[in-house]
């Protein structure tokens, strides 16, 4: 599923640029009316969830599927189907506060005479759209780690393999590079795969490695 992994994340970020250019306007209009206070981002977190949960559903089934038929099984996404939603919601959330915080922050630090409008586009163009690009990364390394790992289970597979597919990896993921284990231990960093949260969020931001599995032994 790493050969395609770059077309889910550009599905995504589609998705994502529709919310908060929405979300966008919706701040900039606000602030046009000396109302800028009165954005609340838990306002948004269900309609941002939403989003991220179809997403995540679609991105589960895509490499559980793949994964499964690799191995010569089936996925069943009905073992993860929980989590998905919980995680949609917890991570709408986040998202929503960081927007609301930088908007203030910028707002705050804003030069004498600049036009609040005007400081909420360098948010929403800045920012906003930099972390676009981390959310959707992120997404498909814990959602789709998570998927292959359920996909492998009910394959039956014996063994996993961290395998690092960015030409500039960060030094602790080159370190892991071809590692084998049984599948249901965790590598030797302590993490059951890429996009394990366990191992930390600096540990999955961004990552683009991968798992292959073994129905040998």
């Amino acid at each position: 599923w790493r050969d395609w992994s770059s077309d889910v994340c550009s599905s995504d970020l589609v998705e994502l640029a529709k919310f908060f250019d929405r979300q966008h306007a919706a701040v900039k209009a606000a602030v046009g009316k000396k109302a800028v206070s009165g954005f609340d981002p838990s306002a948004w977190d269900g309609d941002l969830a939403t989003i991220l949960g179809a997403l995540s559903t679609a991105t589960a089934k895509a490499i559980g599927d793949q994964v499964a038929a690799d191995l010569g099984g089936n996925y069943d996404g009905s073992e993860i189907a929980s989590w998905l939603a919980s995680n949609s919601q917890a991570t709408a959330k986040r998202i929503n506060a960081a927007t609301a915080a930088e908007i203030t922050k910028a707002l705050e630090n804003a030069a004498e005479g600049e036009d609040p409008a005007d400081t909420v586009d360098g948010v929403f163009n800045g920012e906003v759209a930099a972390r676009s690009d981390q959310i959707s990364l992120t997404s498909v390394a814990v959602v789709g780690g998570l998927a292959a790992l359920a996909a492998a289970r009910q394959s039956d597979a014996k063994t996993k393999t961290w395998t690092v597919n960015s030409g500039n990896p960060r030094s602790s993921h080159a370190e892991m590079d071809g590692e084998e284990v049984p599948l249901g231990e965790q590598f030797s960093n302590g993490m059951d795969g890429p996009g394990d949260f366990s191992g930390g969020a600096d540990e999955v931001a961004g990552c683009t490695c991968t798992l292959d599995f073994s129905t040998e032994g």
